[in-house]
């Protein structure tokens, strides 16, 4: 990571934010050169009102269009004329409703988000209903009715562990290796809503989304646990379950070593 700040060559602070946000109407994460609105080009627009020069704002996921966040990582260098409490207030009166600062803190210059991740989790959100729930369908993917959760606990026992998931993985995003180790799935739930939370030390492109739809798939019986494995072990993501939207994908905490 090339050290971001808003004048080369000078002294600068770098800052760790933790963030919250909805995804609704960002286009995921990472700035593009179209001009989309975005995550990382709303923060480093905000930082440059701040600064008056260039920031470069690094996450530590890169979610996608439509993802939300309650705890995204990403890191700035800036000018260091600014304390804390005073360059947190400012960033949450200069960044839009839909994307907040809710934790800042100062980090050592060879701090990357990303690279130095132990973990991430991500939460995936279902709620059952036949009609629309203007309240919720925001946030998460409604369907008719809802797996058991033990019925999901099985599944998940098919997909931790180290394998290949070169099959749930779309298209689009070049990798060297399409092994991930997920580390844990568990499984929240209430009356009427699932939350299916998965840790992996990282994931493939829309992996998580394609995750929980086989996962609902086998839970419900459309798919044994048997198919379940055929389809992993066969690497072909025509063989595997639609992708589930993005609105029900939460990014939830990265973790780090102290």
């Amino acid at each position: 990571m090339s050290q971001a700040g808003a004048t080369p060559g000078f002294e600068t602070r770098r800052w760790k934010l933790t963030m919250s946000y909805d995804g609704t109407r960002f286009c995921g994460w990472e700035k593009q050169a179209q001009g989309e609105r975005t995550v990382q080009g709303t923060l480093e627009s905000t930082m440059q009102r701040l600064t008056g020069g260039p920031v470069r704002v690094f996450g530590a996921s890169r979610t996608d269009a439509g993802v939300h966040a309650l705890g995204q990582v990403a890191v700035a260098d800036l000018p260091p004329r600014w304390e804390q409490a005073e360059l947190a207030r400012a960033l949450n009166a200069l960044t839009p409703r839909d994307l907040a600062v809710v934790r800042l803190e100062e980090v050592a210059s060879t701090f990357q988000p990303q690279f130095q991740a132990r973990s991430k989790t991500y939460f995936y959100q279902l709620i059952e209903g036949r009609r629309d729930d203007p309240f919720r369908d925001r946030y998460a993917h409604r369907i008719a009715t809802l797996p058991t959760p033990d019925g999901l606990r099985r599944t998940a026992g098919k997909l931790c562990g180290k394998r290949d998931f070169a099959s749930l993985m779309a298209a689009g995003s070049p990798v060297e290796s399409t092994v991930r180790h997920v580390t844990a799935i568990r499984i929240r739930h209430g009356r009427d809503w699932i939350r299916v939370f998965f840790t992996a030390e990282g994931f493939l492109y829309k992996m998580i989304r394609n995750m929980i739809s086989l996962m609902v798939e086998a839970a419900s019986g459309k798919l044994t646990l048997s198919e379940l494995e055929q389809i992993l072990a066969g690497r072909d993501r025509n063989q595997a379950p639609p992708t589930y939207p993005a609105k029900g994908l939460f990014l939830w905490k990265v973790a780090y070593r102290k």
